[in-house]
């Protein structure tokens, strides 16, 4: 398979990080959860967003609602395929996307500026991928992230954050995608 290693920057350079280390899903961003700030390359559940909608349901943020979800065994309305932090600093950006480790696969953006060689061997160890912005619009994949750390499943913290994501979805999904749902029904 091929693998692209450099793009163009066409809408965000966050939405470009995410296709360049191979997430191909609806990218939402920032998130921010738990304090941590990110964009979100999604699979969205169709079956389970227009569930929600025939019965007026949004995203979850109630405590007792994530549990009852996860009790009746449902699906979260969105998968998360991959993170990407892109802070001030490549220190924070590594930092924060740590604290992602057991949610999905992480990566950082950082600038050109910044030592690269240094970053990729600290993301190595944590297991991130590394994103330079070159500028004029020019992304250079160094280093491809890693899978999600393994933990006990789907959980209700997990399913706070895909709910969080979920919600930052909600506010940029297209016209496309609500007749989609519509004609599902």
């Amino acid at each position: 398979m091929f693998h692209m290693t450099g793009c163009d920057v066409e809408s965000t350079p966050e939405a470009a990080a995410l296709r360049l280390v191979g997430h191909d899903g609806a990218v939402v961003g920032p998130v921010v959860f738990a304090g941590v700030r990110f964009w979100a390359c999604v699979d969205v559940d169709i079956a389970e967003i227009a569930r929600r909608r025939s019965e007026g349901v949004g995203a979850l943020s109630d405590p007792d609602a994530l549990r009852d979800h996860l009790d009746a065994g449902r699906s979260p309305a969105v998968g998360l395929l991959g993170c990407l932090v892109h802070e001030h600093t490549p220190t924070r950006s590594l930092q924060q996307a740590s604290m992602l480790a057991g949610y999905a696969p992480r990566s950082i953006l950082i600038h050109d500026g910044d030592d690269v060689l240094a970053v990729a061997v600290d993301a190595a160890l944590l297991d991130q991928g590394v994103i330079v912005d070159r500028g004029g619009g020019r992304l250079e994949l160094v280093a491809t992230p890693g899978p999600r750390v393994p933990g006990h499943g789907l959980d209700a913290r997990e399913l706070a954050l895909r709910e969080t994501v979920y919600a930052a979805w909600l506010t940029t999904a297209d016209a496309d995608f609500e007749a989609e749902v519509s004609a599902r029904r």
